[in-house]
């Protein structure tokens, strides 16, 4: 039964590897054509680390020392060193994530080590951890070459004598520790995925519980509020708590670090993938929160700066998740900008509206001319903005179609906001019959004055005058404000005062002239002699 098992899984294994070999040959065809090539690809620390592996998969333990500094020890020691460091990165010893070693030729600049150093991973045995480092050198054409430093290669020999027997080696039985796979016993390769396993469900479990303790302190504060909807969060919170147990627990139990190696960037690719969902969720999640304790009067003023915002993080997010997915692939994503040179000057210009709208979406949340749910006018275009998006913002008329116009275009125009109005202007003219007399007139607008003054929704200030008479008509005119809160609440008290001033001028006997029509009457002669 174990052999049949063995057997299926030696195919799935084998192509879960051929993405690591593929992508190791991607990395070092790429990398020669950018810096002085090295046959063995130890021009980075990244470099130098996938080199090392890939030698001891292929257990040639003469390509394994050329990864190491072994100037001034003989051919012997040399493979012996390099054996050494294998056994002690086995049991306990671990290289950093593959995102957290340098590709660059120049390796990390920014850590406290000097220049030449660089920290790629720790050995262990029993209580002694000492770091595992890189160190470049110089070689006699004058290429420069990580390899495992001398102060490493010093500690191997004492670690490797208090050194002991890893975990899994010491349970496997011995028909899964006979078979190699690259290597490395079956057994180990089972191991892994048992722990996969049981480590997502862990991870599960631990994000529940997380997730209803951060819940239950945040009940008290957010009382009243809406409830906090975390489900959301619950799978990529527990993909990223999975991945970190089976990061640590393949390590303290003793998974060969060839078989760590060939599948740690499946682990980190994966991990932040759930990262990067899991930030995307919390946006999403808090942005849900600080719209539900937006007070009334903030709500229109704060919701398109809010809904802005959360595109942006969700942009940075990405473009962070981007970078990091190209390091994992062995991208120096540095050197990589830098080389584009004129190409990057195109791209930029070529992105210069990109860039345009982007401060234009700035600035029409900054200025806050309109805001979500506006009604406004720009040019020949009236509608209600539904969207101030990052690139563009989205406009719905009055027949029902969508306008979309990019921010910086929209930032620039001349915008004139309805819905800002705190009164309304009712101006009418009322144009009155020339035999209506003046004591009829004077009746009117003394109704008129009366009628503006006691209304409460009618501002102070309001007017009523006789302002012309011409051949035609006696013109009265009404300037006033109407109080409402909006266009609809207006057109209500607007039909309120013209059914107002039908009656008045009908009270007091007069009426509302008409443009004169003049009829001409002509005749001629028909063609039998009759007059039409």
């Amino acid at each position: 039964m174990i052999r049949k098992t063995i057997g299926i899984l030696l195919v799935a294994i084998w192509a879960t590897l051929l993405p690591t070999q593929s992508m190791t040959q991607t990395n070092e065809a790429a990398t020669s054509t950018t810096v002085a090539s090295d046959p063995y690809g130890r021009i980075s620390p990244r470099g130098t680390v996938d080199g090392y592996l890939k030698a001891m998969r292929e257990a040639d333990l003469e390509k394994a020392a050329l990864f190491l500094d072994t100037s001034d020890l003989s051919a012997a020691d040399a493979t012996r060193s390099a054996m050494r460091l294998k056994q002690l990165l086995d049991d306990g010893g671990y290289f950093f994530l593959t995102d957290e070693i340098s590709s660059s030729p120049e390796g990390n600049l920014s850590d406290e080590m000097s220049a030449d150093l660089e920290e790629v991973g720790a050995l262990q045995s029993g209580r002694i951890q000492v770091p595992l480092t890189l160190q470049r050198v110089a070689k006699t054409d004058g290429r420069f070459i990580w390899l495992f430093s001398q102060a490493t290669i010093a500690e191997l020999p004492a670690l490797h004598q208090i050194a002991r027997e890893s975990l899994l080696n010491k349970i496997l039985p011995d028909d899964l520790k006979s078979y190699h796979v690259l290597t490395v016993p079956i057994g180990h390769w089972l191991a892994m995925v048992l722990v996969a396993l049981i480590g997502a469900a862990l991870g599960r479990l631990l994000a529940k519980a997380l997730l209803r303790a951060i819940t239950w302190v945040l009940a008290s504060k957010l009382a009243g509020g809406a409830p906090l909807d975390v489900g959301s969060i619950l799978t990529p919170l527990g993909v990223v708590i999975a991945v970190m147990l089976y990061r640590e627990v393949v390590i303290l139990i003793g998974v060969q670090v060839v078989a760590r190696g060939a599948t740690d960037w499946i682990a980190v690719t994966i991990l932040w993938l759930a990262v990067a969902v899991l930030c995307l969720k919390l946006v999403d999640l808090v942005a849900d929160v600080l719209r539900s304790a937006l007070q009334p009067d903030q709500h229109r003023s704060s919701l398109a700066a809010l809904i802005l915002l959360r595109k942006m993080v969700k942009a940075i997010i990405l473009a962070v998740l981007t970078v990091q997915v190209l390091e994992i692939l062995g991208f120096d994503v540095t050197t990589t900008i830098a080389a584009l040179g004129i190409g990057g000057l195109a791209l930029a210009l070529g992105a210069q509206k990109t860039v345009e709208n982007l401060v234009g979406s700035v600035n029409v949340v900054a200025d806050r001319p309109v805001e979500v749910g506006d009604f406004c006018k720009f040019g020949d275009i009236s509608g209600t903005v539904e969207d101030i998006g990052i690139r563009s913002t989205k406009i719905r008329t009055p027949a029902r179609t969508i306008v979309t116009v990019p921010n910086g275009t929209f930032a620039s125009m001349q915008i004139e906001n309805y819905a800002v109005r705190d009164q309304f202007l009712f101006n009418p003219k009322l144009s009155l019959r020339c035999d209506t007399s003046a004591e009829q007139v004077q009746r009117i607008i003394s109704d008129i004055r009366s009628k503006l003054a006691t209304s409460n929704n009618i501002s102070t200030g309001a007017r009523v005058n006789l302002i012309a008479l011409t051949r035609t008509s006696l013109d009265v005119e009404i300037f006033c404000y109407v109080k409402a809160v909006d266009y609809v609440a207006f057109l209500t008290a607007q039909e309120k005062l013209i059914f107002f001033l039908l009656e008045t001028v009908s009270a007091s006997g007069s009426t509302f002239a008409f443009p004169p029509q003049r009829v001409q009457m002509s005749s001629h002669t028909g063609p039998q002699g009759t007059v039409a």
